[in-house]
């Protein structure tokens, strides 16, 4: 099992460092089901939230702050992906 803990950093700072792509869309996992409590395996929902933001052409995925557990490693090629949080 792996954890995943955040933040990372505060929004304003990876936005500094990061800037989003221009037209790009931001995928919050929660919204696909991920939890964020350390016990749920949150693997299925980042990597929904990984694979539509590269359909959309690249994008920001957003976990918000918490424990995200995987049950096994984020695999793929997301080079236009950027993980916030």
């Amino acid at each position: 099992m792996f954890l995943l803990r955040g933040p990372v950093c505060g929004v304003a700072d990876a936005l500094r460092l990061h800037p989003p792509i221009v037209g790009a869309v931001t995928v919050d996992v929660r919204s696909l089901g991920a939890v964020g409590d350390g016990v749920a395996d949150d693997r299925p929902a980042i990597m929904a939230a990984l694979r539509a933001a590269d359909a959309a052409g690249g994008g920001t995925v957003f976990l918000p702050a918490g424990t995200y557990a995987l049950s096994a490693a984020l695999t793929g090629d997301f080079a236009k992906v950027c993980l916030l949080g």
